[in-house]
């Protein structure tokens, strides 16, 4: 399938990542509020970019499964889940870099909240589950059209680039309407009667992977907003090998 060996780069790149314990920092040394702050939304960061971390490396694993297969449908499902966490990680992205540089703890811890445990589903239904304690103080999740709307602008920024045709495509294979079922029909019809077959033309591989080129590249940023060393010097072994890969064919 056309862009596995790429993301089998990435894939077993981000296996071989060591992520460590990340300690809460211990505040009571530091004689200011404000630096308690600081330090505690630096913490959080790098807690979020760790957490993606873990997350994406089993998501790009069970991708790598179904593209060595040659499951075409279910990559498209999948690489579309890339495609969002890299729009999410973007707006994170952007917007700690901002509150950051501006000392405003209040709007990133807002925003960390979010991200890290904001629920919509838990919000509106945990009650029916648990205590409604436990999920009154749920805040409200990252919207995904607003993460979108920052990718959006990032890819039309650096690339000069239409992120919807892209989005769009890996949408249409993920949806259930007549995009995603005509891909089992064999277009060539006998005497009326319609052949149904598996899917083989095609891959979204490449969306996905140019999606993890800015994906890794957001990540690092934000390893280096929190401080980090360890898990950033990693990445950028992943990152390197990724741009080397990928240098003279960013999409057009």
């Amino acid at each position: 399938m056309q862009g596995l060996k790429t993301l089998v780069e990435v894939s077993d790149g981000l296996q071989r990542i060591a992520l460590a314990p990340l300690a809460r920092p211990d505040v009571s040394k530091l004689s200011s509020e404000d630096d308690r702050t600081e330090a505690l939304i630096l913490w959080g960061v790098g807690f979020y970019a760790y957490s993606v971390i873990a997350h994406l490396r089993v998501v790009l694993r069970g991708l790598v499964l179904l593209a060595e297969n040659g499951n075409l449908p279910a990559t498209f499902v999948l690489s579309r889940h890339v495609f969002e966490w890299a729009a999410q990680v973007c707006y994170v992205n952007e917007n700690l870099e901002k509150h950051i540089s501006a000392k405003d703890w209040k709007a990133a811890r807002e925003l960390l909240d979010q991200v890290v445990i904001g629920g919509k589903w838990i919000k509106e239904h945990g009650h029916k589950y648990g205590p409604i304690e436990t999920t009154s103080h749920i805040p409200d999740t990252l919207r995904l059209k607003n993460a979108l709307m920052s990718y959006e602008a990032y890819l039309k920024q650096v690339y000069g680039t239409d992120a919807k045709d892209d989005y769009g495509l890996l949408s249409e294979y993920s949806h259930p309407n007549a995009v995603c079922l005509q891909q089992y029909h064999d277009g060539d019809v006998l005497e009326g009667d319609f052949r149904f077959t598996v899917p083989t033309a095609g891959s979204p591989l490449p969306h996905a992977n140019w999606c993890l080129v800015d994906l890794i590249k957001f990540l690092l940023n934000l390893l280096r907003l929190s401080g980090d060393q360890g898990i950033r010097s990693q990445l950028e072994v992943v990152a390197t090998r990724l741009a080397q890969l990928a240098s003279g064919k960013r999409r057009t």
